[in-house]
């Protein structure tokens, strides 16, 4: 068994509130640099003394950072466009310089100084090493990254990996995509030693648990290790009581030639609440067998499915009077409350307390999409913003925006914006904020009932055929879903889930060091409905499933044996 490696340091970088977090986490001269693209900024670490204050500067909220090119000791820090007129287009995109002579003279506060140009693509000059995937016969590399520079000329890299072995629907249903660091010498060989970084284990369904084994890095971002002489950064989700995103230190001075280590940021006291439950001891794990139906009507079906996700990520509209004063009277985030009509607001007119999940009793925040801050009366956005328990597509937003929104209108117009993670509406008639959230988004396109990624991944057992039986994620309603066992049998128009995000798979697409996966999103990291592109190990230990809307003729088999839930 490989020695499991304990963190030594811990920083509090800022609360869990978005959902989303830094993006990146990169390692030049003697300081780290942590990107978070929900406040703007970048913030200055000094590696030898962790815990002084930061310096702070922001960055263009139109700047979306995707992924990084090393070009020298400089970084370039790519952009990701989340739409436009043809939507998602991979020519677009600019690039921020990040310079190690720059870094040493930042400020202590103000604005990024670093230049952003427009990006001309891959350049053919950078190596990278070349090795044998650690996941044995058929496993693949979906994604390498230089992670920084250790001590005698080393270098750490991490790398993705997709394994090869097929999966039954008991185990299946998951994205497996193992994530290491390895030690590379000087010249480039190895690794030399490895660590597998643990965000996400594989057990079945416990009964009211989604996932039985909840992962601290709870959304990690694009990049979000790196490495300073002999230590290993890393940027994870504490899911404790008060839920916050650390920057953790791990020392590989110790780490022997040779040696495969493990480091793990999976919560221990969840693991052991399923090592001790019975329920999954005695079923062996099922096997299921289901033809694939003809590939041309479902890929008709996809078309018309993508069409409409872009039509809600290109759509154009105006920023409307009086829009900034909601509900927070200008400020981008507030404690918000209710009225005896529903609406929502701050002050003492909003006395009634709104509940979710996080909070009962109430007391629930609002925050302003990040592309809407600062935004002006009149000013031209593209794409249905994202809005926790809303559920706008194109149609009832722009009836809600003229009708609320309009000189002398009698309502009390929604916030445009969303109410901290978890809040659910009762019905349509209550006053939801304007735009639409995850979950409402895939419930919309695909013609069904809204219900909270919660409901999707709570357990339905069912029994099969002969007599066995397996449990699997509800899904979105009436939507037969069925667990896609691998990865490699992911097929467009099919959705991975994780309690808290829900997104639909569009297309995979090549990238510098590996592939990655196109979805379509409604999130707080695009603020809008728009396309995203991530490396498959972001959805390490989510649960893919394939909708098939219920009366389709390609409904399987499986699903109709089944009983009811236990």
């Amino acid at each position: 068994m490989s020695r499991v490696l304990p963190f030594d340091r811990r920083v509090v970088l800022r609360p869990v509130s978005d959902g989303a977090g830094p993006s990146h986490l990169i390692a030049i001269g003697e300081y780290l640099l942590v990107i978070d693209p929900w406040a703007s900024e970048i913030r200055r670490y000094s590696a030898a003394n962790i815990d002084a204050p930061p310096h702070v500067v922001t960055f263009p909220r139109s700047f979306a950072p995707w992924r990084t090119r090393w070009d020298g000791d400089d970084v370039q820090l790519i952009s990701e466009p989340f739409g436009g007129e043809d939507c998602y287009d991979f020519r677009p995109r600019s690039s921020m310089t990040i310079a190690q002579a720059m870094v040493e003279v930042m400020p202590l506060s103000g604005v990024s100084a670093f230049p952003i140009t427009p990006w001309r693509g891959p350049d053919d000059g950078a190596s990278t090493p070349s090795f044998i995937p650690l996941g044995g016969d058929g496993a693949e590399i979906c994604a390498l990254r230089r992670a920084g520079s250790l001590s005698d000329g080393r270098s750490l890299w991490w790398w993705s990996e997709i394994d090869g072995s097929a999966h039954d629907i008991a185990r299946g249903g998951r994205v497996s995509a193992p994530h290491f660091v390895g030690v590379f010498d000087r010249d480039g060989s190895g690794p030399v030693s490895t660590v597998q970084i643990v965000t996400a284990t594989y057990g079945p369904l416990a009964p009211n648990s989604s996932l039985p084994n909840p992962s601290l890095l709870v959304k990690p971002g694009f990049e979000y290790l790196a490495a300073t002489d002999d230590t290993l950064w890393i940027v994870a989700a504490d899911t404790a009581a008060i839920p916050a995103f650390n920057l953790l230190a791990c020392d590989l001075s110790e780490l022997a030639p040779g040696e495969h280590a493990t480091l793990s940021l999976v919560d221990p006291h969840a693991s052991a609440v399923d090592r001790d439950n019975p329920v999954h001891s005695a079923p062996p794990p099922v096997v299921v067998t289901i033809d694939e139906p003809p590939a041309g009507p479902r890929d008709a079906w996809f078309r018309s499915v993508r069409d409409r996700l872009r039509a809600q990520a290109t759509h154009a509209w105006a920023y409307p009077e009086g829009a900034a004063a909601r509900p927070c009277g200008g400020a981008d985030r507030c404690i918000v409350g209710a009225d005896a009509s529903g609406a929502l607001g701050s002050g003492e007119a909003f006395s009634t307390p709104v509940g979710d999940k996080i909070d009962g009793r109430g007391g629930a925040e609002w925050m302003r999409p990040r592309d809407l801050i600062d935004a002006r009366a009149g000013e031209t956005f593209r794409g249905i913003p994202y809005s926790i328990g809303g559920f706008d597509l194109v149609e009832t937003f722009d009836v809600r925006l003229a009708d609320t929104y309009r000189a002398g209108s009698p309502a009390l117009p929604p916030p445009i914006g969303h109410i901290r993670e978890g809040l659910e509406w009762p019905d349509a008639a209550a006053n939801y904020p304007l735009g639409i959230d995850c979950s409402a988004l895939v419930a919309r396109i695909f013609g069904i009932r809204v219900r909270s990624t919660a409901e999707m991944v709570a357990p339905r057992r069912l029994r099969l055929s002969d007599g066995r039986f397996v449990e699997v994620p509800h899904g979105p309603d009436h939507g037969c879903a069925e667990p896609v066992r691998h990865l490699r049998e992911i097929l467009p128009g099919d959705v991975l889930l994780r309690e808290g995000h829900i997104v639909i798979y569009s297309e995979a697409m090549p990238v510098p060091g590996g592939w990655a996966m196109r979805v379509f999103e409604a999130s707080s990291r695009t603020g809008r409905v728009g396309e995203s592109v991530y490396d498959p190990s972001f959805f390490d230990g989510w649960w893919i499933l394939r909708v098939r809307l219920e009366g389709s003729p390609d409904c399987p088999q499986w699903i109709e044996a089944a009983l009811t839930r236990s």
